[in-house]
Order: structure tokens, then C-alpha cells, then sequence
């Protein structure tokens, strides 16, 4: 039986899934220039993280002297960079979309990443989690259709900004979350590397990153030196660049005391949470395409973790090879 504090560490992380979109459309997240939204939560993730190291460690902050560079680039490194533009791709989708599609879309990355492990680690899916990818990838055919707007007729150029700004920066965000999370399972392979250590290691990567796209690539530098790096922003622009930040730490405590199903339905209840939240704080309707891709993505994913592979299936696979 789940203790009182997995159980609250669990609708935590519920209430954090569905509510960071609409806390990046409601807190100024979405006007502020992109890269400074996520520069600063990748900031706070490494703060907050080292302080909770700091505290929990036996050795404490001497425990950084520890950690060597070379380590930490080989780790981290590859799958630093992939999440940098993951996140960018996350916050530009999150401009053209309601918080249930986004979060519906970006869901469709448990079928990348199962792409990915079996192709980077060689590890199979069971038939009932093919089964559930199978109902996955339906759901996400169904959330690219038509644009559905109150019943309106939705002018084409509105469709195409929907389309391209908001559902394809989401579905790319899927793959390179997908395919980040294999690299990271393919290095951390037989290692015991601290989670919270490793979240660091991510973040200043991903800031090393974003800040060589913002010189050669984006141009955001352009308007950073001309409106100032916090442009847009307002006090209330912290909640949602904390709230990312600590959602990171949350899932590894939601692991640590209730494992990783009790996380997958957690995901659940804050896949029903958004969809609450679209109708109290949007005040829009679920149209039918959300009402049919929502119960679909609900039971693919309950499907997916409920029915792993299992360990007789795995030595056999390993024999087969």
C-alpha cells in the first residue's frame, strides 16, 4: 500500500503536469522571449537541485568535488542538448495550443521512446504495450486532424498557424524526448549516478547550448538587446519557470517512494486535470475530437506500463540474439 506521502507526492506531480501549460499561457511565459523563459528555469533546476544535494548528502556540498567534467560531458552531454531544443520546441507549441492538446500530443512521446530503446538498448515491447503504442499513434492522428473552433468555419492561415507553430513543435518535442531518454538510459547503463546530480548536469549543458543557438542560430539575441533579456516578463512569470523546474525533482520522488507505475498514473490524473482545466480556466468546450483522443490516450497508457515485458520474455529474447 502507497504511503500518505507517495500518495501526495503523486497528485503533486498531477497538478503540475496540468497545470504548467496554463501557467505558461497565464503568467507571461508565452510573450516573453523564449530563451530567457527557459535560461532561467534550467538556472533555477541547477539551483534547486545542488541545494537539495547540499542538504541530503552525506558529504554535502564537498560532494561536487567528486564529480568530474569528463563524466558529466559524457553522460550528459548529447541528451543536454536534445532536451535544450525539446524545450524550445514545448514553449513554442505551447503559444498555438490549448493545454489538453498539448499535453495529449506531447504524451504520444512513450511511443518515440519505445522507438528508441528498442533501437539504442535492444529492449522489446510487450504485445499489449504494441497494442497500446498502436491506440497511441491512432489518438495522434485524430488530435492533427481539422482544427475544430466553437463550430466555426476556421480560416485556412489560422488552421496553418495551429498546424506548423503549435501541433509540429509538440510532435518534435515527442521525438526528442524520446530519443533524449534512451541516451540518458544508454549512458546511465550499470551506473549509479545521483538523479539529482544528474538533473544538474543536464541543466548546465542545456544552458551551454541555448546560449550558442542564441548567438549563431536565434534570434532571439537580437531581441534581447533590443527589449532587454526580461522582456514580457512579470512577477507572476516566476510561478510557471519553478513549477518546470521543481516538476523535473518531483518525478524522481514520485519514483523513489511509489515507483515508476504509481508515476505513470499519476501522468493519468494529470492528463484529466488539464482536460478540467481547459473548461474552468479557458472556459473553452471539449470538442469531439478531444473527447475521443482523450480516453484513448488514457487507456494506451495505462495499457503501456500495466503490461511490461516480462522477465521470462526478456532472458528469452537475450537467448534469441
Amino acid at each position: 500500500m502507497l504511503s500518505v506521502k507517495a500518495v501526495v507526492l503523486m497528485l503533486l506531480l498531477a497538478m503540475q503536469y496540468a497545470a504548467q501549460p496554463y501557467l505558461n499561457r497565464h503568467c507571461s511565459a508565452t510573450r516573453a522571449i523564449t530563451t530567457s523563459i527557459i535560461l532561467a528555469t534550467e538556472a533555477t533546476k541547477f539551483v534547486v537541485c545542488a541545494a537539495v544535494i547540499s542538504a541530503q548528502h552525506p558529504l554535502g556540498w564537498r560532494f561536487f568535488k567528486t564529480v568530474r567534467i569528463k563524466d558529466s560531458l559524457r553522460l550528459a552531454g548529447v541528451p543536454a542538448i536534445i532536451y535544450a531544443f525539446q524545450n524550445i520546441l514545448i514553449l513554442t507549441g505551447t503559444k498555438h495550443l490549448d493545454g489538453l492538446s498539448l499535453n495529449l500530443i506531447n504524451q504520444t512521446k512513450t511511443i518515440f521512446s519505445a522507438i528508441f530503446v528498442y533501437l539504442l538498448l535492444g529492449r522489446p515491447q510487450s504485445p499489449m504495450q504494441c497494442v497500446a503504442l498502436a491506440i497511441m499513434f491512432g489518438a495522434s492522428v485524430l488530435l492533427t486532424g481539422q482544427k475544430e473552433d466553437a463550430g466555426a468555419a476556421v480560416m485556412v492561415e489560422d488552421r496553418d498557424v495551429w498546424l506548423f507553430y503549435g501541433v509540429l513543435p509538440v510532435f518534435a518535442a515527442a521525438v526528442t524526448s524520446g530519443l533524449a531518454g534512451a541516451l540518458s538510459q544508454l549512458g546511465l547503463q550499470g551506473k549509479k549516478r545521483d538523479s539529482h546530480l544528474f538533473s544538474m548536469e543536464l541543466a548546465v549543458f542545456s544552458m551551454a547550448t541555448l546560449l550558442l543557438n542564441l548567438v549563431f542560430v536565434s534570434n532571439d539575441l537580437e531581441k534581447i538587446q533590443r527589449l532587454g533579456f526580461f522582456h514580457g516578463w512579470t512577477p507572476a512569470t516566476a510561478i510557471p519557470i519553478f513549477s518546470s523546474a521543481v516538476g523535473g525533482i518531483v518525478v524522481g520522488l514520485v519514483v523513489k517512494h511509489a515507483g515508476v507505475v504509481a508515476k505513470g498514473f499519476a501522468i493519468l490524473l494529470g492528463i484529466v486535470l488539464t482536460a478540467v482545466l481547459e473548461v474552468l480556466v479557458d472556459g473553452h468546450h471539449i470538442n469531439t475530437t478531444k473527447l475521443i483522443a482523450l480516453p484513448l490516450v488514457l487507456i494506451s497508457t495505462y495499457l503501456h506500463m500495466s503490461f511490461p515485458v516480462k522477465q521470462k520474455d526478456k532472458q528469452e529474447d537475450k537467448k534469441d540474439k
